[in-house]
């Protein structure tokens, strides 16, 4: 059996490796290690190996099998894309999805969505979440429980009807308004506290600058650094911190009070800054800065998310040119990127892009189709379920019953649906777009092979040390001094990656109102060595909180958000009360039974 299967392999090794053309190649690395094109035996978690499996351009034939001991190149991808149908290419993922390390699991996060300030420097053409906090907000923030504490730019303004006076709305969430969210999250079992807010408004309102000056802190992330550590501290949720754009030194300070990080990179397609684009003044979109950031993150070995948006004016091969940019900064530092979000644009009232069409059904497929190919087996490819169309509602939605959207989501590649708050907190970017019941998203998720399970804010991986299995290869070798780094094709050039600089960790403390008690993390490089888990990728203050929370396999510990908690406590209890009744039949079974033995048989015995 295995010869044949090396025949087929060195048969098909050809096929699979020759690029339709060469488009895009010299924009992209060198490809190292190229794989024989024998049969190889993979060792799990050892060396760089995964398999692709390239359907067939006809979708009569049966698929095969590829062993590389690279990712796919950008040629390669290229000529995936232009000889695979849409059902093709989805398979084709769904397949490399099948060969990562669970490849039965759906995670998603039991979160809380804390927005900590809407007052933004930039404004986005599709954007409703940034709020100029000079203006009188529209609306209150509320859950299912009722109204949610004040929030900075969505509470309505105080008014005093005497004195025919309005106060300003504040800029940012108090420190108790916060804490009141992220306790009520952790009451209803939520394990994650997202953090998101506007890039940097201090840069663009005074009022902004000011209100942190007279609360004592210079940057808006000095204040979330001190907002995330009062949450560990009161509730033990754990911060995933979305600041914008940031500096090394705004990055350190915030690993040290949070699990994971995370910045969309969105597009690489400079053009959308151009006057009517979607990034028109939106200085903080440059494309350069947010890859900078991402690979600053690596460096200091932060957990972290980004992803693309698609519809927002792209094409197809700017969207492959902007996951490859990722692609390159996650494989340079040792796979930083914990996940790949892939998100649809949605169209909304009172903004810049309110009449431009949503992509549909098709488009978000082919996208997530390719991003599992283009991260192999093991990277977390996510999609918001509560953003997804459907074939015939291309606003989104879609029959409770049938969810073909999510169902076919799941066949091409996908593994996480990111972070849900049910009856909570709303989806503060998208709150015309209510979260999922997670017992829908579970039945649809296991109608589809799979089980949903909770995991923290950060991948597992990340908290196990044992790696991703797409990644653990071919940079443990460059760091072991197998593999030469010029050699390997990794171009240190791209873009400055420098070191941090190694300083003492300081805990202690509630903070003085710019470090917020957070700590420094010690000096790491993308070719650092380290035993993994969580001394490598967690700070030693955040990582009690994470141990907590997390099982042995760094998912998360069953809660009331569990999917499936309901169904098996009725199981239980349908069991128990079985078992009473067999019980009881049984009692009664032995009471008729000594009741028939009559005063002859016993003088007998």
């Amino acid at each position: 059996a295995l010869g044949k299967m090396a025949t087929a392999a060195s048969a098909m090794s050809a096929a699979l490796r020759a690029p339709s053309s060469s488009h895009g190649t010299g924009r992209r690395r060198a490809s190292v290690l190229r794989a024989s094109s024998s049969f190889v035996v993979p060792s799990a978690r050892k060396r760089f190996l995964w398999r692709i499996a390239a359907a067939s351009t006809t979708s009569t034939s049966t698929s095969m099998t590829h062993h590389l001991e690279t990712d796919l190149t950008r040629a390669e991808i290229d000529h995936r894309i232009s000889t695979l149908s849409l059902d093709d290419l989805c398979a084709a993922a769904g397949q490399v999805r099948a060969l990562g390390p669970n490849p039965t699991v759906v995670t998603f996060s039991p979160k809380v969505f804390v927005p900590l300030t809407r007052a933004c420097r930039d404004s986005c053409g599709y954007c409703t979440f940034a709020a100029d906090p000079t203006e009188p907000p529209a609306v209150k923030l509320t859950s299912a429980s009722g109204p949610l504490p004040v929030s900075p730019a969505a509470a309505d303004a105080d008014t005093d009807a005497d004195a025919a006076t309005v106060t300003p709305p504040r800029v940012y969430m108090s420190v108790p308004e916060v804490l009141a969210v992220a306790e009520a999250g952790r009451r209803a079992g939520a394990t994650e506290c997202l953090f998101t807010l506007g890039d940097r408004p201090e840069a663009r309102y005074p009022v902004a600058a000011q209100e942190l000056k007279a609360m004592g802190y210079a940057t808006t992330v000095d204040y979330l650094a001190h907002c995330a550590n009062q949450v560990l501290r009161h509730t033990g949720l754990i911060p995933h911190c979305n600041a914008g754009v940031l500096t090394r030194e705004e990055l350190r300070k915030l690993r040290a009070v949070s699990a994971s990080q995370g910045l969309m990179l969105e597009s690489t397609a400079e053009r959308l800054m151009e006057p009517g684009g979607a990034h028109d003044g939106c200085d903080s979109k440059r494309p350069a800065g947010r890859l900078r950031t991402t690979d600053l993150a690596g460096d200091l070995r932060i957990p972290f998310t980004s992803g693309i948006l698609i519809g927002i004016g792209e094409t197809r091969e700017e969207r492959v040119d902007a996951l490859f940019a990722i692609r390159d900064s996650d494989r340079a530092h040792g796979g930083h990127v914990q996940e790949i979000i892939v998100q649809n644009f949605r169209a909304k009232e009172d903004t810049r892009m309110r009449d431009s069409p949503e992509p549909p059904l098709e488009e978000l497929l082919w996208t997530t189709a390719v991003a599992r190919l283009i991260f192999g087996p093991d990277m977390a490819i996510q999609v918001p379920p509560n953003l997804t169309p459907e074939s015939d509602d291309v606003g989104g939605g879609g029959g409770a019953s049938e969810r073909t959207g999510w169902r076919r989501l799941l066949r091409a590649g996908v593994s996480d649906w990111g972070g849900v708050s049910p009856g909570v907190t709303p989806d503060h970017v998208s709150p015309e777009a209510p979260w999922p019941h997670l017992s829908e998203l579970a039945a649809v998720t296991a109608a589809e092979g799979f089980t949903l399970v909770p995991r923290l804010a950060a991948q597992p991986w990340y908290l196990t040390g044992r790696g991703r299995v797409g990644v653990g290869g071919i940079v443990d070798r460059i760091k072991a001094g197998v593999v030469d780094r010029t050699t390997a094709g990794i171009d240190e050039g791209a873009r400055e990656r420098t070191g941090c600089d190694g300083v003492e960790p300081d805990v202690g403390g509630e903070g003085d109102g710019n470090t917020a008690g957070v700590t420094a993390v010690a000096g790491h490089t993308a070719a650092s060595g380290g035993g993994g888990g969580y001394e490598e990728w967690i700070d030693p203050f955040v990582a009690p909180f994470v141990r907590v929370l997390a099982d042995s396999e760094g998912l998360g510990r069953a809660t009331g958000w569990c999917p499936g908690r309901e169904e098996a406590a009725a199981e239980q209890e349908h069991a128990e009360a079985t078992a009473d009744v067999n019980a009881d039949a049984n009692a009664t079974a032995v009471t008729r039974d000594i009741h028939d033995i009559t005063p002859a048989a016993v003088g007998a015995t």
